[in-house]
């Protein structure tokens, strides 16, 4: 007998609900479409804790705010998202985008409840403008607390030596424009920028700052609008932000600095319906950050700009591009800034944008109405083809009613660029175009209009140069560089900006050599050898138009053609390196200027080591090559390892040690009997290199587990050391000049087992799409039954599910209790 078994609709609706629940979490989408969310900062995501921090909340009033917790020197707050400086968006009128531009800056209000530290340090990180050795610029606000006010001291860093960091502090506190601040709400804000520098407001009213209640100063080498986070497993890691606090000599009591809003975005912590527990409300729509300087758009080509979208909560922040070239029926309808739709507006308004979608082209090129610009519209050497308008949707979600923006172009262009379009019936209406211009002509050099008779006008650059070689100290030695000074003064161009020329440097030496492809901030020479560089730089601008310059005779005239007009000359990048080999055989020798320095080989130095990526027991360490300069060829390095014996040390003397104080105390440049490793040698057992070991001897079977291998610096950390300290000690010795050989450790701290670290994987995000259809794909049948039932939820955010998570877990924990 055969059973007919009926499954309700209702339980269908649970077991599809079930799947695309289960679906949503393994995405990180969330089944919402409400334009604000909760966020839970936990330590491990946004702003990431470590050395025994914590995010906690901070009463203030009736209010409760997001704060940050310090225990000691060690502990550190971050910030490992892209963080914006600078940027446009639409201004707002009771929540809502009005459509008029309005400037922003990075801001930030904080506030300390009680002054128990001595410094409190805000490092903020940084894409250069200027290349140095580092190939990141660190910027700080340093707040010193003094009586029941703080000082600030804002750019460089407070000095590592305890003297000259005691005499910086003093000078800050005791300078007769000293500001004493009051620490209970402290606003930090970027006010201006230009050449790389950002200038730096910090006061208690920004309604009304006065040299009496702000303390100004300036963040340099700041390269472009926004700090690009950049994962520490790279070369040339980023950190957005650093807080860290500096305790008083005795001081027990942890730190607390409030956080009570980062770039219009609030952190105060509230409580939603239906829920207990406080978090930050993300009402805020993410920003566009550019990475050009934009003047024109290219005419013929396809709208192509670099820029970024950044939210200071939210992963996974999207824009829509959005454009149309102007013609004649728009321009007398009028109305040319409107996004909306006119059918769900009420209006008859017509929107002219078209969406482009992704990895779809959006071509400018004239059509049979487009509207033609006037002379007034073409600037020195370029034309003019046709006016654009350009704007960008940019939301904190991928859920349809997420907060977002729209965001013009035009706003971010120089208004000497744009054109000025009169429109509507009654021509009484204004509107700011993106000129599309064709540009023949590229870069040139820009000597100084005030040289001196006898001056090629390219002397302050050469003297740029030499002060650059004195401030880096440089000398030849294998992987050596010169970064050259910026180049922006010496080189113009009539379209395209500093910024966005692509440059390659030619030089000779002992031998020849060409880097080509160069972004701005990448002018640097390779120096191997000593002796005398000569160089010539070479610039390509956004139409990859070759350099010209105009010929002259020999009285220095310009040359005219049969119309009158300057006789221009264009030559390749190529031809510098035949200039630089044989001038006298070069046309370019009286129109090109070379530079010169010369490098001598200094002896070897040794950089000591910073702190270092954790160690795990039983996972295998690569530790960091040091920082050695000097011709491989002339010195010899011999590696230790040793493992630091902490328990012993504090049982012994009654001191415990952190990992920073540990760096500090093997600092090389400590005298003699201060340097903590020979002070207290008995605690630093060798581990021999796995090579010298003899299996037949009692020491294979105390280190052979450690696979120490001194020459790739890789050890296997073991559980009997478990929390102990590693150190790897480098012997230097310089062939050429016969003196000392230089010393230098490497500190790593090592932890019992690996915890992971949740926030950082972008796996999900980069392949949602394989993900949903996957899911989808489960869910099918069911999803066909319900079709006509059940109406399908909107596509989520995968900050909300990530949100949605991290209360379940709470709820689970609580349970479990």
């Amino acid at each position: 007998m055969t059973k007919n078994r009926k499954i309700s609709i209702t339980s269908l609706a649970l077991i599809s609900a079930a799947s695309l629940a289960a679906a949503a979490a393994i995405t990180g989408g969330a089944l919402t479409a409400e334009a604000d969310r909760t966020v839970t900062l936990t330590g491990s995501n946004y702003f990431y804790t470590a050395g025994q921090a914590s995010i906690e909340e901070e009463t203030v009033g009736e209010n409760y705010y997001t704060a940050f917790q310090f225990a000691s020197d060690s502990s550190t707050v971050t910030y490992r998202k892209n963080l914006a400086y600078h940027w446009f968006a639409s201004a707002r009128e009771d929540g809502n985008p009005t459509g008029v531009p309005e400037e922003g800056f990075l801001s930030t209000e904080i506030g300390f409840p009680e002054l128990n530290f001595e410094t409190f340090t805000i490092k903020f990180q940084s894409q250069q403008y200027t290349q140095t050795k580092d190939d990141v610029t660190d910027n700080y606000v340093t707040f010193i607390a003094r009586g029941e006010s703080v000082y600030v001291k804002i750019g460089e860093a407070l000095p590592e030596d305890a003297t000259e960091r005691a005499d910086a502090i003093e000078e800050v506190v005791s300078a007769q424009d000293a500001v004493a601040l009051s620490p209970e709400s402290i606003t930090i804000s970027f006010t201006d920028y230009a050449g790389g520098v950002y200038s730096v407001a910090v006061t208690n009213d920004t309604e009304s700052m006065t040299s009496a209640n702000t303390v100004y100063g300036k963040f340099e080498n700041v390269g472009g609008s926004y700090a690009s986070y950049v994962s520490s497993t790279s070369s040339t890691s980023v950190t957005p932000l650093t807080y860290s606090a500096q305790f008083a000599e005795g001081a027990e009591e942890p730190v607390t600095m409030v956080l009570y809003s980062f770039n219009n975005q609030s952190f105060e912590l509230v409580t939603t319906e239906g829920s207990d527990a406080r978090r930050i409300n993300d009402n805020t729509p993410p920003v566009l950050c550019l990475d050009e300087d934009i003047t024109t758009l290219d005419y013929g080509r396809t709208i192509d700009i670099d820029y970024t979208v950044i939210d200071m909560l939210a992963t996974s922040p999207r824009s829509t591009l959005n454009y149309y070239v102007l013609t004649n029926a728009q321009r007398e309808l009028g109305n040319l800034n409107y996004t909306g739709d006119g059918e769900e507006d009420g209006t008859d308004a017509t929107n002219n944008f078209i969406e482009v979608a992704s990895g779809d082209d959006a071509p400018v090129i004239k059509g049979a109405d487009t509207y033609k610009p006037g002379a007034a519209d073409n600037g020195p050497d370029y034309t003019t083809q046709c006016l654009v308008k350009v704007y960008f949707t940019i939301k904190d979600s991928t859920a349809s009613n997420g907060n977002s923006d729209d965001v013009f172009l035009e706003w971010y262009i120089p208004s000497e660029y744009l054109s000025t379009v009169t429109a509507g019936a009654a021509n009484d209406e204004e509107y700011k175009f993106i000129r599309a211009t064709a540009d023949n002509l590229g870069a040139t050099y820009s000597p100084a209009a005030d040289a001196a008779e006898g001056e090629n006008g390219f002397e302050g650059y050469q003297q740029l140069v030499e002060e650059a070689l004195a401030e880096q100290k440089a000398s030849a030695g294998d992987g050596n560089y010169f970064y050259l000074p910026s180049f922006e003064e010496y080189i113009r161009d009539n379209v395209t900006s500093y910024r966005d020329l692509s440059f390659s440097i030619y030089y000779i030496g002992s031998d020849s050599g060409s880097s080509t492809s160069l972004a701005y901030n990448e002018l640097s020479i390779e120096i191997e050898d000593d002796g005398l560089y000569r160089f010539a730089i070479y610039a390509t601008d956004a139409a990859e138009n070759q350099m010209y310059y105009i010929e002259r005779d020999e009285d220095g005239n310009e040359v005219m053609d049969e119309n009158g007009e300057p006789v221009i000359v264009k030559f390749a990048a190529s031809d510098l390196a035949s200039l630089l080999e044989d001038p006298a055989k070069s046309k370019l020798v009286d129109y090109v200027p070379v530079f010169e320095f010369t490098v001598n080989y200094g002896g070897l130095t040794v950089t000591d080591p910073e702190g270092q990526d954790i160690g795990f027991v039983g996972t295998k360490y690569s530790a960091d090559s040091f920082d050695i300069t000097g011709l491989s060829s002339n010195y010899s390095t011999n590696y230790s390892l040793y493992v630091f014996d902490r328990r012993a040390y504090t049982e012994d003397t009654g001191k415990t040690i952190s990992y920073a104080q540990l760096i500090k105390g093997l600092s090389s440049s400590l005298a003699e009997d201060e340097n903590f490793f020979r002070a207290y040698r008995q605690y630093f057992t060798l581990i021999p290199a796995l090579d010298d070991l003899d299996e037949t001897e009692e020491d294979y079977d105390l280190y052979s587990a450690y696979e120490w291998d001194s020459s790739a610096l890789t050890f296997i950390p073991q559980e009997a050391d478990a929390n102990s300290f590693y150190v790897i000690r480098l012997e230097a010795e310089d062939s050429t000049y016969l003196t000392d050989p230089i010393v230098s450790y490497m500190a790593i701290s090592v932890s019992a087992a690996a915890d992971p670290v949740y926030g950082e994987d972008t796996w999900v995000q980069d392949n949602v799409a394989s993900i949903v259809l996957l899911s989808i794909a489960g869910v099918a049948l069911i999803g066909i039954v319900l079709l006509i039932v059940i109406k399908p939820k909107e596509k989520g955010d995968i900050d909300v599910i990530d949100e949605a998570e991290v209360k379940r877990v709470s709820a689970r924990k609580k349970v479990s209790k």
